[in-house]
């Protein structure tokens, strides 16, 4: 054997070497980047809402198991969720009743290793899943083929952009907080190690910026401004072949925060676009960045001023915002700052006029509950360490009555959330020596056994780590005891 046949056969060996890693990796990847979730929550007739189950096989002892909820006002109009990785479909109830409510049938699904779909978890899996959930669901009587949007959150956007790109006749997709699998890579093997995994071990065309350049469809980015992943997401926006819009949302993080800063805002949003979607009449505010600037185009007919409010990122994904009417066709914004990446949005829930020359967000009773209750957080904190315990309860009791006083009731989410804050303050009051004080004490008790949830697996709240199910039953359990043993 010579010596370019020795240098051919270690290169060979070497790459052979290379592969069985990456493979190995990508095994080993599989279980970093999906994380099914064993809970079960809640389905749909729990809700009030009839479902049909169905279970699709994808090979010999594999199969997809989701649900199809039929709406008669949709006229065939179809939305298909995707979920992310640390989840499964029992939790994605604040998702498709908004959608339901909205006059669409919704399918959703969980990928093979999720809920009760058979199989182990997979990338590749993911996208022959979800392919095969779509054939089922766009060959059903009831559903319009060609009235059909897909709506994919975290990993589930990227599942769902990958599919729209290879499916032809989709009225549209919908996706918040993509993010880019070889990113991730890179952030948890190293550069080497994710360009292995990469070339070997990834199924190919999972990168938002190309599956997005391939859509044949309109689309819609949703985005947090602290979400780790907004510049993915804005490149991917910005690649988008198809009319698209992109709503980079101020004061939120990772899905499902929209629906936390923005309930009302939200759902409203995501519904208009996809009736645009169906109707063919998707005309988003155009951002062209100019050397000093921006410009933003208008592509509706509309004469009405728009509250918009124009997000301008930096190369390092830092987000500020600045609000305008946009009543003229086109309109150039003088930029001081340097930027990367420039987005515009429609706000319909504001407060203010075209006459004033400004508005503001009209902040959703879900928003203006969770201000109260990180207020509330930190006053019950303030009480656990104290000095003076029965003192600061009394200022945790009059600043609830005083916030509900000037915003109104808790949004029944929230008062869940507050349940062991209650418990905590009101078992402090409840053992103080004056009866005023006991009598508090008892009412922060009941008020905290009021608040629990008819369902504890409907309950969730939607912050960055996204809490589902009620947590806190062993704090009703002090309530309950703590009420037993006081003498009114």
């Amino acid at each position: 054997m010579d010596a370019m046949t020795r240098r051919s056969a270690r290169r060979l060996l070497a790459a052979c070497a290379l592969a069985a890693i990456a493979l190995t990796s990508g095994c080993n990847l599989s279980d970093a980047f999906l994380k099914p979730r064993e809970v079960w929550l809640v389905e749909p007739d729990a809700l009030g809402l009839a479902f049909e189950d169905f279970e699709l096989a994808t090979g010999r002892s594999t199969s997809v198991h989701g649900w199809f909820l039929a709406n008669p006002a949709s006229d065939g109009r179809t939305v298909m969720l995707c979920h992310g990785s640390a989840a499964n479909i029992s939790f994605y109830h604040p998702y498709y009743t908004f959608l339901f409510a909205a006059g669409y049938h919704v399918a959703l699904f969980d990928y093979r290793g999720y809920g009760q779909s058979k199989g182990d978890v997979s990338i590749a899996a993911l996208f022959d899943d979800a392919e095969r959930v779509l054939e089922h669901v766009r060959a059903r009587p009831e559903v319009d083929p060609e009235r059909v949007v897909l709506f994919g959150t975290s990993l589930g956007s990227v599942v769902a952009l990958r599919t729209a790109a290879r499916t032809d006749g989709l009225a549209g997709v919908v996706v918040e907080d993509t993010l880019s699998p070889r990113r991730y890579l890179r952030r948890e093997l190293g550069a080497f190690g994710a360009w292995i995994v990469g070339a070997f071990a990834l199924p190919g065309g999972m990168e938002p910026t190309a599956t997005a350049g391939a859509l044949d469809c309109p689309s819609l980015f949703v985005a947090g401004a602290w979400d780790p992943d907004l510049v993915t997401h804005l490149e991917a926006a910005a690649a988008a072949a198809a009319p698209s819009a992109c709503w980079t949302q101020p004061d939120t993080g990772h899905a499902p925060g929209g629906l936390l800063e923005h309930g009302g805002e939200y759902q409203d949003a995501i519904a208009r676009f996809m009736d645009a979607c169906i109707d063919g009449s998707v005309r988003p505010i155009e951002v062209h960045a100019l050397g000093d600037g921006v410009e933003l185009a208008r592509t509706d007919s509309a004469e009405a001023p728009l509250a918009v409010e124009l997000c301008l990122v930096d190369a390092d994904g830092r987000a500020r915002f600045e609000s305008l009417w946009l009543g003229a066709e086109r309109v150039t914004i003088a930029i001081d700052e340097p930027f990367e990446h420039a987005t515009a949005w429609e706000y319909r829930r504001v407060e203010g006029s075209p006459d004033s020359g400004t508005w503001g967000r009209k902040r959703g009773p879900l928003a203006r509950s969770a201000d109260t209750l990180g207020y509330l957080g930190s006053l019950a904190n303030l009480v656990r360490d104290s000095a003076t315990p029965v003192v600061d309860a009394r200022v945790f009791a009059a600043e609830l009555r005083a916030g509900e006083e000037r915003d109104g009731a808790l949004h029944p989410l929230a008062a869940a959330e507050l349940v062991p804050h209650l418990v905590q303050v009101g078992e402090v009051l409840i053992a103080a020596p004056g009866a005023i004080d006991r009598a508090l004490g008892r009412d922060l008790l009941k008020r905290a056994l009021a608040a629990e949830p008819s369902n504890h697996g409907a309950h969730y709240w939607p912050s960055a780590s996204y809490r589902v199910g009620f947590p806190h039953g062993p704090a009703l359990g002090r309530a309950r005891a703590a009420l037993a043993a006081s003498n009114p």
